[in-house]
């Protein structure tokens, strides 16, 4: 099995901020094996699809909802293009934490995913709160590897 035929597209727009109301109501793509044709269901009609010989995969993977905004500590960064110099090395960026690694390590989506590699410093609040990007998702996952650390008197230098 390859993971590559699991990928598709899937529009940001598309994606869930918030659960819904009835978890049942959500929608489902349902693939009829003999003709390949897929239509729209809700979870709610998922027992009735069932014919009984079927392995059953559970994702329980937890959401948590915090999102962080931060801005850029400047370090590591590429060179302005067409935004300020003062915006480019200051800029917003934000945090999705997915899963804890360790008490101070994270693994967070980040945005601008592209612009903060590894070893670039994120800054929070007045400074009292900052984290590192410390490494990258495997197999070109778009997660970060993210270091949180209580900074003392603001933004260290490297």
């Amino acid at each position: 099995m390859r993971l590559d035929e699991f990928d598709y597209l899937l529009p940001p727009a598309q994606i869930a901020q918030r659960p819904l109301p009835r978890r049942d109501g959500s929608r489902l793509l349902a693939m009829d094996r003999e003709s390949g044709n897929l239509t729209d269901r809700s979870f709610a009609e998922f027992a009735g699809l069932l014919r009984g010989d079927e392995l059953i995969v559970l994702n329980n993977a937890r959401v948590i909802p915090a999102r962080l905004f931060g801005r850029r500590a400047g370090v590591f960064s590429d060179p302005p293009s067409r935004t300020t110099r003062r915006e480019h090395l200051s800029g917003t960026v934000q945090v999705f934490l997915a899963r804890q690694v360790r008490p101070d390590i994270w693994e967070a989506l980040v945005r601008p995913g592209r612009k903060m590699k590894t070893g670039e410093r994120v800054v929070f609040g007045d400074g009292e709160l900052e984290a590192e990007i410390i490494g990258r998702g495997e197999f070109g996952l778009s997660y970060r590897a993210i270091h949180f650390a209580r900074s003392r008197g603001g933004i260290r230098a490297n």
